[in-house]
């Protein structure tokens, strides 16, 4: 049996808040806990979400629940920004088109479950999603699986976006970031 990686001491507290969390399987389909055993959930239907803490504790007590969601709902003020395939699992090292949007946004950030991408939170006000090559960004009606592995080059809280905060763009550094370590011991076959 395995898990996502968890760390959710490193989780901002203010993403915990409220009933706005799934779990999820082994492929990301988006779960309900339920007394015996689980449905569906939607990242766009509320009353399929729950809190962080009972979202935890099916995590901790079952074995098909593989991970935890923070779904990004219409009136909240968040944006995931989801960059794929920008990071080496194994060594850590970010690419440098990684870099320069993670150095421009200074967010809480950290490593998805695959290891090779990072999600990034921030405050900002965008209408619809949009989409580049490796870049996603959704201001609503998703979730995003959580595993705390912060990027401990990154502030450990959720900062505005450089757009909303009027901040420009730093020149992009090319150190790894690292991850800070620690968190929930995990299931292995």
């Amino acid at each position: 049996m395995y898990q996502f990686p968890l760390f959710p001491e490193s989780i901002p507290n203010e993403l915990k808040e409220g009933k706005v969390w799934v779990c999820c399987d082994e492929s990301k389909v988006p779960l309900i806990p339920l007394k015996r055993g689980y449905q569906r959930a939607s990242s766009t239907k509320a009353t399929t979400w729950r809190s962080y803490e009972q979202a935890i504790r099916a995590y901790m007590s079952n074995p098909k629940v593989w991970g935890l969601g923070r779904v990004i709902e219409a009136d909240s003020p968040y944006v995931g920004v989801d960059l794929d395939d920008c990071r080496d699992p194994e060594t850590g090292k970010l690419k440098p088109r990684g870099v320069e949007i993670l150095d421009a946004l200074d967010s809480y950030s950290e490593v998805s479950p695959s290891g090779t991408g990072v999600k990034v939170w921030v405050r900002s006000e965008l209408a619809k999603p949009q989409k580049k090559e490796g870049v996603e960004i959704y201001p609503r009606g998703r979730y995003f699986t959580v595993t705390g592995q912060r990027l401990a080059r990154y502030k450990s809280e959720i900062t505005s976006s450089p757009r909303s905060s009027g901040k420009s763009s730093p020149n992009p550094h090319t150190n790894p970031a690292g991850t800070e370590r620690g968190g929930i011991s995990h299931r292995t076959p």
